[in-house]
C-alpha cells in the first residue's frame, strides 16, 4: 500500500460514528444557503413581501376570502400572488393614483420587475411578442442588463450580462385598462416545464436540459403561498447528462394567522412527499455566482451588489397537491437504484469501522480520475454510467461525520432493509457552497465495504 492510500485509512479511521449524517449535511447546506429566518407582516394591499427563506416564512397581512361573486383563477408571480392583492391594486389604478400608474404598462411592469425583484437596476426591454398590447396577454417581453465593462482576458462570472423573458398578463381584469401582472420567468437557456396554474404534486422531480457554466451554481426551491403566509424551500438539485433535476413540494404547510405562526414539516431533500393539503405557489430555479447566497426573488430583497444578483432566473406559479398515496416500490427518492443487501452485514451500533477511510479513498480516486480504485471500490448494484453527486478536489474534500445507518433519506428511497445495513459518510467539498457537499452510502460484504450511492 502507497503511503498515499495509509494516509487516506488514517484519515478515514478517527472520524468518529454519528447517527444522522444526512440530517446534519441538510443542516449544513440550510446554514450556509439560508441563515437567517424573518417573518414580516405586510398591509392587506403590500406589493411585495422580502424577507429569507429556511424553509423560510413570512406573513404577507390578514387572510382575506376570495370577494363574492369571483370565480377567476388568478396565478401570478410578481407583484401580486393573490386576486384580492390584485383587485386592490386594480381599484388604486383606476382611481388615478400616480403611484400605480406603471401597472398599466407591461413594458414598465417588466421593467420594474427586473429592477426591483432581481436587482437588475440598468435592465432594458428589447423584445415584446404578440399578442398585441390591447389584448390581455399573455405577452413574451424580453428584457437585458447593458453589457458591464470587463477586465481582460475573460469577464468574471459577476459581470455577465443578465436575460430574461418575462410574461405577462392582464389577470385582475381582462381588457385594456387591466394591470399587468408577472406570470412566468424564464433565463435565456433556463426554463422550467410547466405552465401557469399546473397541478404540481407533491416530491413529483423536475428535470431540465441545463449544464452549469464554470463558476455558476444552480439553485432550486418552492414556495407555499397560504392565506397569510409564505413557506419557501430550497432543496437539492442534481446534475447528469446535461440535465439537472430536483423534486419539489416534499414538505408539509400548516399555518394558523390568527397566531401569526406557519410551518414547512419534513426535510426539503429527503425526496419525500409530504405535502397535506392543496396549496397555491411557484416553483423556481435561480443561477448565481458560485458562493453567492441563492435567494428567491420574490420575497428576498435583491443585493446591492450587481454582481451578487442572480445571472438567470426560471419560475412558474403552480398549484400543489398531495400524492395520491405512498408509494412502496423501490428504488424511488433520491435513488434511482439500491444495493442487494441479503448478503450485506447489519451493522452494529458498536461498529466503528463505519468505512470513513473506503469512502475517502473513493471520492478521491472518482475525483483523481483513478478508474481502478473506483472500480475496486464501488458495490456491483451501480449501475454503469451512474452519475455520482461527488464536488471538489482531490486534496480539498474532507469527511464531516459517519453515521452507521442510511438514515431517512435510505430508507424512504430503498426501504428500511437497505437503511439498516448501509453507512453514511458526509464530506465537505472545500468551498463555501453548500451545495456541493456530498454524502457516501456504504455497505458492508464479506470483502469490505463498497460504495453504493451518492447524495
Amino acid at each position: 500500500m502507497s503511503d498515499f492510500r495509509q494516509v487516506l485509512e488514517q484519515l478515514g479511521e478517527r472520524v468518529s460514528a454519528s447517527a444522522d449524517a444526512f440530517e446534519r449535511l441538510d443542516r449544513r447546506r440550510r446554514r450556509k444557503e439560508r441563515n437567517r429566518r424573518v417573518m414580516t407582516v405586510a398591509l392587506a394591499l403590500a406589493v411585495a413581501v422580502a424577507g429569507s427563506l429556511g424553509a423560510f416564512v413570512a406573513f404577507r397581512g390578514s387572510a382575506r376570502p376570495t370577494p363574492a361573486g369571483t370565480e377567476q383563477v388568478f396565478h401570478a408571480l410578481w407583484p401580486e400572488r393573490d386576486l384580492a392583492d390584485a383587485l386592490g391594486t386594480q381599484q388604486r389604478a383606476d382611481s388615478g393614483d400616480p403611484s400605480f400608474a406603471w401597472r398599466l404598462s407591461a413594458v414598465e411592469t417588466v421593467r420594474r420587475f427586473a429592477s426591483d425583484a432581481l436587482g437588475w437596476d440598468d435592465a432594458i426591454v428589447v423584445t415584446v411578442e404578440p399578442p398585441p398590447l390591447e389584448s390581455p396577454g399573455p405577452l413574451q417581453i424580453g428584457v437585458q442588463t447593458r453589457p458591464a465593462p470587463c477586465p481582460t482576458p475573460a469577464c468574471p462570472p459577476g459581470l455577465l450580462p443578465r436575460h430574461a423573458s418575462v410574461s405577462v398578463e392582464r389577470l385582475a381584469r381582462r381588457d385594456a385598462t387591466g394591470i399587468w401582472s408577472v406570470t412566468n420567468i424564464e433565463g435565456e437557456d433556463l426554463r422550467l416545464p410547466l405552465e401557469p396554474g399546473q397541478d404540481v404534486v407533491s416530491g413529483q422531480e423536475i428535470s431540465i436540459p441545463f449544464t452549469v457554466p464554470d463558476g455558476l451554481e444552480l439553485s432550486a426551491g418552492w414556495s407555499y403561498l397560504g392565506a397569510c403566509s409564505v413557506v419557501t424551500s430550497f432543496g437539492p438539485v442534481r446534475r447528469d447528462d446535461g440535465r439537472v433535476r430536483f423534486r419539489v413540494a416534499g414538505t408539509s404547510f400548516e399555518e394558523d394567522c390568527a397566531a401569526g405562526s406557519a410551518s414547512s414539516g419534513g426535510s426539503a431533500g429527503s425526496g419525500g412527499a409530504d405535502l397535506n393539503r392543496p396549496v397555491d405557489g411557484y416553483v423556481f430555479v435561480v443561477e448565481m455566482v458560485r458562493g453567492v447566497e441563492p435567494i428567491d426573488p420574490f420575497t428576498d430583497q435583491p443585493a446591492a451588489d450587481f454582481g451578487q444578483t442572480p445571472i438567470a432566473v426560471a419560475a412558474v406559479p403552480v398549484h400543489f397537491v398531495p400524492a395520491a398515496e405512498p408509494s412502496t416500490s423501490y428504488p424511488r427518492g433520491a435513488f434511482e437504484w439500491c444495493p442487494e443487501v441479503a448478503d450485506a452485514f447489519r451493522i452494529s451500533p458498536n461498529d466503528q469501522r463505519l468505512g470513513g477511510s473506503v469512502a475517502l479513498r473513493f471520492a478521491t480516486a472518482m475525483l483523481a480520475g483513478d478508474d481502478a480504485t473506483v472500480a475496486d471500490l464501488q458495490d456491483p448494484s451501480v449501475p454503469r454510467h451512474a452519475a455520482w453527486a461527488i464536488a471538489g478536489t482531490p486534496d480539498g474534500i474532507a469527511i464531516l461525520g459517519t453515521a452507521q445507518e442510511g438514515g431517512t433519506l435510505v430508507e424512504f428511497g430503498c426501504g428500511p432493509e437497505v437503511a439498516a445495513r448501509t453507512a453514511a459518510v458526509t464530506f465537505d467539498d472545500g468551498t463555501g457552497s453548500a451545495s456541493l457537499d456530498f454524502t457516501l452510502f456504504l455497505v458492508l460484504r464479506a470483502d469490505g465495504w463498497k460504495v453504493w450511492g451518492s447524495y
